[in-house]
């Protein structure tokens, strides 16, 4: 009885934000404000078929946020391309950008080309199976200062470290961490969304040959290393963002690799082995 109870909840609370995002995409007249940035701001995403039926309620979610970003962009691979469903399509009138990559580099297309093709911005990830809040944005765009060389999320992990300084093994590291100040140990995880300043990474982080080498699989823990790198910091913003993913997407999704398989673990030695061990002081 009480399972039957949680699964009408968590199908009432689907179904309610499904209303609620095409409330303020097609009924509600928005007023959304323009960022303080200095330089313009772009959400970048990628998608895959088995995602696609949900996709068009996150890029709803994403384009009646309260403060707008200069550019969503969508990456998808030149395979995909025309499976995109009409209701995803239908969102370039809106203003979503839609851009073709040959590159099958997995979930690293969120962020990869965009560095490429918007140089000297602020980049925005974001997943394509989340439901986000209007105000997502504006809090990780509030929270920047821009003399800071800091990497700003929602959403982190503490990194904890043996006696020697070197990181435990992922399972033990401090989840969902409240902290929030700037720190070396300050692991921003993707879901929730990371806002990265331009120049915050270490060139290397466009070396594709070498992640999909090192981190086929982990991109948060690559994008980590790099910026740390780049002697730049995570920080958590302050409050709590809760990740309200669109049923049926999480079957595959790749954390559950990562985490039972224990291949973060293995990812992040075969970084440290190539590129040194982050600093942590």
């Amino acid at each position: 009885m009480t399972r039957s109870i949680k699964r009408w909840k968590s199908r009432f609370a689907e179904r309610f934000r499904r209303v609620k995002v095409y409330y303020f995409f097609y009924l509600k007249r928005l007023r959304q404000a323009s960022h303080h940035l200095s330089k313009p701001v772009i959400v970048s995403l990628t998608s895959y078929p088995e995602r696609y039926n949900v996709l068009h309620l996150t890029l709803m979610s994403l384009l009646t946020q309260d403060v707008r970003a200069d550019t969503l962009v969508l990456w998808v691979h030149q395979k995909d391309f025309d499976l995109l469903p009409d209701a995803v399509v239908r969102l370039q009138r809106k203003g979503l950008v839609i851009e073709v990559t040959d590159e099958d580099i997995k979930s690293y297309t969120k962020l990869i080309p965009s560095l490429r093709k918007y140089k000297d911005c602020f980049l925005v990830t974001a997943d394509d199976d989340v439901c986000y809040s209007r105000e997502w944005l504006e809090v990780l765009l509030e929270g920047y200062v821009e003399t800071s060389r800091e990497v700003l999320c929602h959403r982190a992990h503490l990194i904890r470290l043996d006696e020697n300084g070197h990181p435990l093994p992922y399972a033990d590291w401090e989840f969902d961490t409240t902290l929030s100040v700037a720190d070396p140990r300050v692991f921003p995880t993707g879901v929730a969304g990371v806002l990265y300043p331009p120049d915050c990474f270490d060139p290397e982080v466009l070396n594709v040959s070498a992640l999909v080498q090192l981190a086929p699989d982990a991109d948060d823990i690559w994008f980590y290393s790099m910026f740390r790198r780049n002697r730049f910091l995570g920080r958590k913003v302050d409050g709590s963002f809760a990740v309200k993913t669109w049923s049926g997407t999480q079957k595959n999704a790749l954390w559950r690799k990562n985490v039972t398989k224990k291949q973060n673990d293995r990812q992040l030695r075969n970084i440290i082995e190539v590129y040194g061990k982050p600093s942590f002081e």
